[in-house]
């Protein structure tokens, strides 16, 4: 991987990061985003990795959990809430020696590609209405860790969200109390929109 900017210690940490994820994932499956790669990082700045595929992204997720210190137990994303989970850096936190926050975002091939009620229905969604119910998302869907997070409720459901840190939780499962919007007509329900950010709120955790 060639880096984009940074000199002396921006520079290292940078490699030292990469270096940590790439020993896991291979570093065919990494791409650098965020202030490193536009070259205005500074030395409060993450690191901001794309994981490429499904495999990856589930790597990335057992290390962080497994691995990572947090660094803050953020809940609320631009409106999006969730509750009810225990403060486990899934995809932001500190990994080995790098001083400084990894975070990382995981990609299907191609736009969405992993998320059908995504892509046939488009980024805009139109005649939505408010939802609010209790399902029960199984565990372990790797749809749930790349953008759009995209997973399928036990009652039929496809739940999609706008909102990357919602992916974790729904990896995860359990039974869930979900705000969001409904497409009524294809049992599709939206988090993180602008219209209604919507909510997770964890109530047992997932048991095969």
């Amino acid at each position: 991987m060639r880096v984009l900017s940074g000199k002396g210690e921006l520079q290292h940490v940078l490699m030292r990061a990469v270096t940590v994820l790439a020993n896991r994932v291979g570093i065919s499956s990494l791409g650098l985003t965020g202030s490193y790669a536009m070259g205005i990082e500074r030395e409060f700045s993450d690191v901001d990795l794309v994981v490429y595929g499904k495999d990856a992204a589930q790597v990335a997720y057992d290390l962080f959990t497994s691995a990572a210190v947090p660094v803050s137990c953020e809940t609320e994303f631009g409106g999006f809430k969730l509750e009810g989970w225990p403060c486990v850096p899934w995809r932001r936190g500190l990994l080995s020696d790098v001083p400084t926050p990894v975070s990382w975002v995981g990609v299907p091939p191609s736009l969405a590609s992993h998320c059908k009620a995504f892509t046939e229905r488009g980024p805009s969604p139109s005649k939505l209405a408010p939802f609010r119910g209790v399902l029960t998302v199984p565990g372990g869907q790797p749809e749930g860790l790349l953008y759009p997070p995209c997973v399928r409720s036990e009652e039929g459901y496809i739940i999609v969200s706008y909102e990357y840190n919602a992916g974790g939780p729904l990896y995860q499962g359990g039974v869930l109390e979900v705000t969001g919007l409904l497409a009524a007509t294809e049992d599709v329900i939206f988090l993180g929109s602008r219209e209604l950010p919507g909510s997770l709120r964890l109530l047992k955790p997932y048991r095969s």
